[in-house]
């Protein structure tokens, strides 16, 4: 996986506030949003090409999505506005 941390346009400051504060790193793994990362699982797993496929991931904070695509043996390129959000996908690409 490849993360990337999108150069421009720069996103509003509050944007940038909200993601530097909010767990979302960790957000997708409890409550009811666990079923949003499972729902989106299945509807991906239908609609994406087989791999070997490249995939870009707009917007894919921590990389959740991203290295689970990863291990399915796609491509990923991961781009999020949150350097923090990009930097912890990166740790999390390293320990895949």
């Amino acid at each position: 996986m490849v993360a990337k941390r999108g150069r421009d346009p720069k996103p509003p400051p509050e944007i940038i506030w909200y993601y530097e504060r909010f767990p979302e790193e960790s957000r997708l793994m409890s409550g009811p949003f666990r079923l949003e990362f499972e729902r989106t699982r299945e509807i991906l797993s239908r609609v994406l090409p087989k791999p070997p496929s490249v995939v870009v991931d707009v917007g894919g904070a921590a990389g959740a999505y991203s290295a689970w695509l990863s291990g399915l043996g796609y491509e990923v390129h991961l781009v999020d506005a949150s350097a923090r959000l990009v930097e912890e996908a990166r740790k999390r690409s390293a320990t895949d």
